[in-house]
């Protein structure tokens, strides 16, 4: 059987595409000759058939495009690793924004629901070393290329990370005052627009057709940069507010460089001597013990550490929601709108950024995430650090999350159907034209 060139959704030619191949944008038709009759047929039959068997591709394509936007992989989106936990591991996987509001529903009503022994409340005191095993395992399935992606592309990565840095805080600080947010609220929303950008970023920008290894830089310079810029952000937004600036910086910067900094050095480094000095193989010359060690480190960091990291940051998030139900469902609505302009306006800054610096159209979409969506994540376990005794604090982020989460989402999604139909007027041009002329 006869393959025809296909136009991919990613605008590359390609050949050799054959029935039963089920790549993105693999659409295939027979030859003329393969019906019966003079060329096969009438050239509207055949058109037809084209027709059907592009929409049925695109219809699975939509389907997956779903799948990949209800998932966060942490690490490198582009290239799931060996996996052994195939169950419940795919399963969070694929629905971690299912999970996310399930849990965090979860722990809203557990008083009402059960009452008794609250699991949520009871793990509040370990976020922040939850958060660390969270950052621990990024830095451990962070792949080697994309480090040296940020080293070779450091202009543009600075770049893209000051524009977040510099947008983010000041749509914050903008509109809360704008709101007239005061206390906990005003506090907790300038600490959204401080946090560095979110991993979900990343698998977000392959589900919009960015481009994925941009973003992941982006996430990647961001963080190593959090302890420095975050608590002077924090220290510039706070000046005129009723706590001690100074003070409140110089704690974020510890608490910053061992939650985040050093978990993310420490896992790269330990992955890396996993991959170096793993093996199974007995060589005889007394290390064999050592190797097999570090052989099971890196296959557990591989099959388990994507899912023991989206556990913590799920456990976080419904942790911060059990201690914040009272405010959660007495949460005027002026938050909710102040957190969701922050957002948008994110999204704006980025795009209008990444426009500015001329980025081609998958790099703005990458830029475009990133900025819009901050890691909330750290938000509400800087918040317990930063200030004990006002739970209220970190109750924007936690909202924040579920905010920035659909909204990626339904852009990513947008964007993959518009690049899909796109490329499928082409595709159906192309394929159309071929019939005409074996017509």
């Amino acid at each position: 059987m006869q393959a025809l060139p296909v136009i991919t959704a990613e605008g590359a030619t390609r050949s050799g595409i054959r029935r039963g191949d089920t790549r993105r944008g693999a659409v295939w038709m027979f030859p003329p000759s393969a019906g019966g009759g003079k060329g096969g047929g009438s050239g509207a039959a055949r058109r037809v058939g084209v027709r059907t068997a592009f929409v049925r591709t695109r219809m699975r394509e939509g389907w997956r495009a779903v799948m990949r936007a209800s998932a966060v992989h942490v690490g490198r989106p582009a290239a799931r690793a060996p996996r052994a936990d195939l169950g419940m591991g795919i399963m969070l996987e694929r629905f971690l924004f299912i999970w996310l509001m399930l849990l965090s529903l979860t722990a809203l009503k557990w008083d009402a629901w059960v009452g008794m022994a609250d699991p949520f409340a009871a793990l509040a005191p370990v976020r922040a070393p939850l958060f660390a095993a969270t950052m621990f395992f990024v830095g451990a399935l962070l792949p080697r290329d994309e480090l040296l992606s940020v080293l070779r592309r450091w202009p543009l990565v600075l770049a893209g990370t000051g524009v977040q840095y510099l947008s983010m805080p000041l749509i914050a600080w903008g509109l809360a005052r704008l709101a007239g947010l005061e206390g906990d609220a005003f506090v907790g929303v300038a600490l959204v627009g401080c946090v560095p950008g979110a991993m979900a970023s990343n698998v977000l920008t392959l589900t919009a057709r960015g481009n994925a290894s941009f973003s992941v830089s982006l996430t990647t310079c961001a963080t190593l940069c959090s302890p420095v810029v975050v608590p002077l952000a924090l220290y510039v937004l706070l000046a005129g507010a009723s706590v001690d600036a100074g003070v409140l910086a110089r704690r974020a910067f510890v608490s910053l460089l061992w939650m985040v900094v050093g978990p993310v050095l420490l896992g790269y480094a330990v992955a890396r001597l996993a991959e170096n000095y793993g093996s199974t193989k007995p060589l005889g010359d007394g290390r064999d013990l050592w190797r097999r060690v570090w052989f099971h480190v890196g296959r557990f960091i591989r099959s388990h550490g994507s899912m023991v990291a989206n556990l913590a940051i799920l456990w976080i998030i419904a942790s911060v929601v059990a201690d914040n139900r009272r405010n959660l469902i007495l949460s005027a609505p002026l938050l909710w709108g102040t957190l969701l302009g922050i957002n948008l306006l994110g999204y704006a800054a980025g795009w209008s950024a990444a426009t500015a610096l001329r980025l081609d159209e998958r790099e703005r979409r990458a830029l475009t995430l990133e900025v819009g969506m901050q890691n909330a994540g750290l938000g509400t376990v800087l918040a317990q650090q930063l200030f004990p005794g006002h739970a209220a604090i970190a109750l924007p982020a936690a909202l924040y999350t579920f905010g920035c989460m659909a909204t990626g989402t339904l852009l990513a999604q947008w964007w993959s159907v518009a690049v899909s139909t796109r490329a499928g007027d082409v595709e159906m041009a192309a394929m159309s034209g071929g019939v005409d002329r074996a017509s």
